[in-house]
């Protein structure tokens, strides 16, 4: 017959068995997501001129900073499983000017390494293709007159 003390550890090292992934899963699905977003004026990556960059922030409550559309760039980048270039494309009309525009960005999302470099045409191409994660312009203030 198995001592008390015996059972009671079986049974304890069962449940830490059946507990533990879980766990392990839980921790993996609530790690930060973050990407450090630039945006280059040209497309030779020797003489690209930096226009402006930040840091996004993406946190599992919904919150999101760091962005001046911080909120928009995580849901877009959420949507697309932190694939830039899955965005999904917006349509709309953008001039046929000439003016590259190089967008990189690295990070981790959902524990992966994200790291991406691609060269548009202008920055309304950009845009139209990436979402809100390399808008980095400050939204315009309202005029109120």
């Amino acid at each position: 017959m198995p001592k008390p003390r015996t059972t009671a550890a079986a049974a304890t090292l069962a449940l830490l068995a059946l507990v533990a992934p879980a766990t392990a899963a839980q921790a993996r699905t609530t790690t930060a997501n973050w990407l450090n977003v630039a945006v280059f004026a040209g497309s030779d990556d020797k003489q690209l001129i930096g226009r402006d960059s930040t840091t996004l922030h993406c946190a599992d409550d919904g919150s999101a900073t760091g962005h001046p559309h911080a909120a928009q760039a995580c849901r877009d980048l959420a949507a697309a499983d932190g694939d830039i270039d899955r965005i999904a494309h917006r349509n709309g009309l953008c001039p046929m000017v000439y003016s590259a525009v190089t967008a990189k960005a690295y990070g981790t999302w959902n524990g992966r390494h994200v790291e991406y470099g691609k060269t548009f045409g202008n920055d309304c191409v950009m845009k139209a293709q990436t979402g809100a994660v390399f808008d980095l312009a400050a939204p315009a203030a309202e005029w109120v007159p």
